[in-house]
């Protein structure tokens, strides 16, 4: 009989295998039409068949089953996130991550968000505080960019949220009043000058979030809280992301260290909260 392989990822209407068993590729299409009828809410089927890679993270995959696509909607942490999958990165299983980080946001602060994707912790930091100052995402893709846009528009229903401060706004008025709290910029994060410091800082790239730590640091302030993501072991975490801080910043303090998922065997996916000193 033939198996539905465990390791797997849904994003809206698409299953994307992970990890698929050696014995069980010469059946992908079958396993994958029964994953169809399976889970009801799923109408593509792809596999993964190369890692995360290029100038923008984008995985390999390779259609199995059912409408041929890779573009979907999303939902998570009360927000819509249209994206292609092969265009743009994005883990479903950093939903409670994202959550995370956007329930810390704290009333008036300001927000840089680098290397934003198509926009899920910027959109979920709104959902979760609309007192938010202002976030600042920041994104190379131009394909990324341009469904962050889109997603922007998708969420406008998130600004009635803090539109009680003025009461009259609607219409264009409310989505201008969105626009100066959600800005949107399409360039290289080592190059960013903002000329401008900002209170919380989150760094979604644990491959290489370390190189960026200068740039990051010319847009910080003393108090201002990091989200740091890195690779790590569990023996080696979390001296060894730590490490990496210390680099490039001497006076600083960690507030949190969390274990945010299993990425590979025996690596996982971390993160350090600290904060300036």
């Amino acid at each position: 009989m033939i198996r539905i392989p465990k390791s797997y990822d849904v994003v809206g209407s698409i299953l994307i295998f992970q990890d698929f068993p050696d014995d069980l590729l010469s059946h992908e299409k079958e396993a994958a039409k029964k994953a169809l009828s399976t889970y009801k809410n799923v109408t593509t089927v792809l596999r993964k068949v190369g890692e995360y890679g290029g100038r923008f993270r984008t995985p390999k995959l390779k259609y199995l089953a059912g409408r041929r696509t890779k573009v979907t909607l999303h939902k998570e942490n009360g927000v819509y996130l249209r994206l292609d999958v092969g265009k743009v990165y994005f883990s479903s299983r950093l939903s409670h991550e994202r959550k995370r980080v956007a329930s810390l946001v704290q009333p008036n602060e300001n927000v840089l968000v680098l290397f934003s994707g198509c926009g899920p912790y910027p959109l979920s930091i709104f959902s979760y505080q609309p007192h938010v100052g202002k976030v600042v995402s920041v994104e190379l893709n131009p394909v990324a960019v341009r469904y962050q846009l889109e997603n922007f528009r998708l969420n406008k229903f998130l600004a009635r949220r803090f539109s009680s401060n003025n009461k009259k706004l609607g219409g264009k008025d409310l989505e201008n009043a969105f626009s100066e709290k959600y800005i949107i910029l399409q360039k290289d994060a080592r190059k960013l000058n903002l000329g401008e410091g900002f209170d919380r800082i989150v760094m979604p790239l644990p491959r290489s979030a370390a190189d960026f730590l200068p740039a990051a640091l010319r847009h910080a302030h003393k108090g201002t809280i990091f989200h740091f993501y890195d690779f790590s072991s569990k023996d080696e975490f979390p001296q060894q992301s730590l490490e990496k801080i210390r680099n490039h910043i001497k006076n600083f303090r960690a507030v949190q260290t969390v274990l945010c998922g299993q990425y590979a065997p025996r690596r996982w996916r971390v993160c350090i909260d600290f904060k300036l000193l």
